[in-house]
């Protein structure tokens, strides 16, 4: 499943219609990235519908420790969290007191600092869903009565009961504990229902164990909260495709599409779901999307090497395992070497 989000913005140029943002973004190694400003400090962060909370790496966190913008009263404690490439590694949980966006202000904002010093900024859900609606539109990221729904001061925060069962949870699920996971993640919705990282990383929980009906049930009650979340709607994609409901996952992939039309992972999805149906020239066309999306992605290569396997294109089945192997794809490798075909 590709569960992990990237939309990184570069550079921001807001234009105000009525209540609305309108963010100028450019594509960049399959990312976008986003200049923010964090208790008065310039950052430049990867704009992440997938991930749970906003995440900063060591490094970062000693600067602002040193220099002020981080107190000790803003560490709560530690943790455990899923990054992009899937490893599940432990953290500290923080408070960042604002994080300003072209001008809408966050406030009270849960946050992580992965103990990895080069790892990415990351502005997760626990700020996006305090933006309110957003969509996005060619290269615009548009905050929809972003000032109407930017926070202040008196914004109800997470109470921090739940936040600590979530952190528990969290734990036992790094520890693949997965019975203790779910029932603290469940004390932590209980306490505050409209939870949506505790839903979303559930939803994980329950896929890794194949119980993908309530995987299914996870990520549509992230999306009932939270209609705009992309990545809800990509997991849940991949949750129908593994029912084999494929007109169902057709259909969350393509509104995942309308909102985050810069993710490669839900066009490589859905060239697999096409790929499943035999409609083998439109599986073409969103593995390579997915391709042109970002350019390093090795599953994609893979995928077009087996598209061209049965369109009859040999020559080009072979270019796209090259790709694929010379970017470290261990089973492209393995083919092109029973092959004979030297990829190196």
């Amino acid at each position: 499943m590709n569960k992990h989000f990237f939309l990184t913005l570069l550079l921001i140029f807001p234009f105000i219609v009525n209540a609305q943002v309108k963010v100028r973004m450019t594509h960049e190694n399959g990312v976008y990235t986003m200049p923010c400003t964090v208790n008065g400090l310039k950052l430049k962060f990867i704009f992440d519908t997938g991930a749970s909370s906003v995440c900063i790496s060591l490094s970062e966190a000693y600067f602002m420790l040193k220099n002020g913008y981080l107190t000790e009263s803003d560490i709560n404690g530690s943790s455990y969290s899923q990054i992009a490439n899937g490893e599940v590694v432990k953290n500290t949980t923080v408070k960042l007191r604002e994080i300003e966006i072209s001008g809408v202000k966050l406030f009270n904002v849960d946050a992580i600092i992965i103990h990895e010093l080069s790892a990415p900024l990351l502005l997760g859900q626990s700020a996006i869903q305090k933006l309110g609606r957003i969509q996005i539109s060619g290269e615009e990221l548009i905050l929809i009565d972003a000032h109407e729904n930017s926070s202040n001061e008196n914004t109800v925060s997470i109470p921090k009961s739940a936040e600590n069962y979530y952190n528990k949870a969290s734990n036992a699920y790094e520890e693949k504990n997965y019975n203790l996971a779910i029932e603290f993640y469940n004390k932590a919705i209980a306490i505050y229902p409209n939870y949506t990282s505790a839903y979303f990383d559930m939803g994980n929980l329950y896929d890794d164990l194949n119980n993908w009906i309530e995987s299914a049930r996870c990520f549509q009650r992230v999306i009932k909260i939270e209609p705009s979340n992309a990545g809800a709607y990509n997991n849940l994609g991949s949750v129908y495709e593994s029912l084999e409901q494929y007109n169902n996952a057709i259909e969350v992939y393509q509104k995942a599409i309308t909102l985050n039309s810069n993710f490669a992972g839900t066009y490589n999805n859905l060239g697999n779901v096409y790929l499943k149906l035999g409609k083998i020239r439109t599986a073409l066309k969103y593995f390579q999307n997915a391709i042109d999306i970002d350019s390093g992605y090795i599953i994609a290569y893979y995928n077009l090497g087996k598209v061209n396997n049965k369109l009859g294109d040999y020559n080009e089945e072979i270019r796209c395992y090259i790709r694929a192997a010379r970017l470290g794809h261990i089973e492209s490798q393995e083919l092109l070497n029973k092959r004979g075909i030297n990829w190196k």
